[in-house]
């Protein structure tokens, strides 16, 4: 560590040197110089210029006045001055032609010459202005055109939140009404009337357990009706249930009796089809029934229940028991 601080002010100590033996071998030079330059100064301001007192003072008042305008003082003078104190220095040097000297006459020159930069100077400095002038307008009218386009983008935003505040509005009443109107009509509600497994009774025929017509959906379905038929005797039945409302409503509405129950012979023709007809406040429902033995002799049931009226219509509700000797059904019966 301290061999490196022995180092570097080694080095220090050399600089130091070096400079002070350029200054004792080249000042005497720099000395010998700068007298003489001094002494050309002075004998060239000692120089006798042939010019008349009232000469003097005329170009250098001109001269004065031409750099006190060319440094702005006291105000910035506009186009147009300098060349006004340059015709006045034209009409003075004009009544003193006879009497110029070869001085006076380099001085109305450079009178001129200096004039004339002042003129040149003012237009360039008015052109300058001008054009701060122009861009602080145009940067104004820039900001007037931008406070415009955001007042209108501001106006345009409040309109489209107010367009979105009513059509909310206007979704929820539509909504409440909607919903009122699927209330009274039943919107996509249906009905089916659940089938059992036939049971087998000992006299050679079967006996079909029906069940209480269910709702699936959430709206009630008012005047209900349900129509079908013996599949033995075709005697017809009819059943009208009024209003049926969902089951997670309670009791209230809920149908209290169920259709006939279904019967046929063991020996009746495979397969066994019945329908049941459902009329509601929103259309009308088709539920086909149909029966076969399986491989083992025992009676299987198959169950759909379609919208009547649509095209291409889907099964709404289907039951079809795993052993069901038939696959596909063939429903178009």
């Amino acid at each position: 560590m301290w061999s490196i601080i022995r180092a570097v002010w080694e080095r220090i100590n050399q600089a130091c040197e070096r400079i002070l033996q350029f200054f004792s071998t080249y000042w005497r030079l720099v000395y010998l110089v700068f007298v003489e330059i001094w002494k050309r100064i002075v004998g060239l301001a000692k120089y006798p210029i042939a010019m008349t007192r009232a000469g003097a003072c005329i170009v250098g008042v001109f001269v004065l006045l031409a750099i006190a305008m060319a440094e702005r003082y006291p105000y910035d003078p506009p186009p147009g001055v300098a060349i006004g104190l340059l015709g006045l220095a034209a009409v003075v040097m004009a009544v003193r032609a006879d009497g110029l000297k070869t001085p006076e006459k380099v001085g109305w020159i450079i009178v001129a010459f200096l004039l004339f930069y002042v003129e040149v100077k003012s237009i360039q400095n008015e052109r300058d202005q001008h054009e701060r002038e122009q861009n602080a307008a145009s940067q104004l009218q820039l900001k007037g055109f931008s406070d415009i386009g955001d007042g209108i983008k501001a106006a345009i935003r409040d309109s489209d939140q107010n367009f979105k505040e009513t059509m909310s509005r206007s979704d929820t009443i539509l909504s409440g009404l909607s919903s009122s109107i699927q209330f009274q009509t039943g919107g996509d509600s249906f009905l089916y009337v659940p089938i059992q497994e036939p049971m087998s009774l000992n006299n050679g025929n079967e006996f079909v357990p029906v069940g209480l017509p269910i709702l699936e959906g959430k709206y009630p379905l008012r005047d209900v009706q349900a129509e079908g038929h013996d599949i033995e005797t075709g005697k017809t039945w009819f059943l009208n249930y009024g209003t049926i409302y969902p089951q997670n409503t309670g009791e209230l509405g809920r149908a209290r009796y169920s259709p006939p129950n279904l019967g046929f012979s063991d020996s009746h023709k495979q397969p066994v089809v019945t329908y049941i007809s459902l009329s509601t406040s929103n259309g009308s429902y088709f539920e086909e029934i149909q029966f076969r033995t399986n491989k083992d002799g025992k009676w299987k049931k198959a169950m759909r229940v379609i919208k009547t009226g649509a095209k291409n219509p889907k099964a709404l509700k289907s039951e079809i028991d795993p052993d069901y000797p038939e696959n596909p059904i063939d429903w178009n019966r």
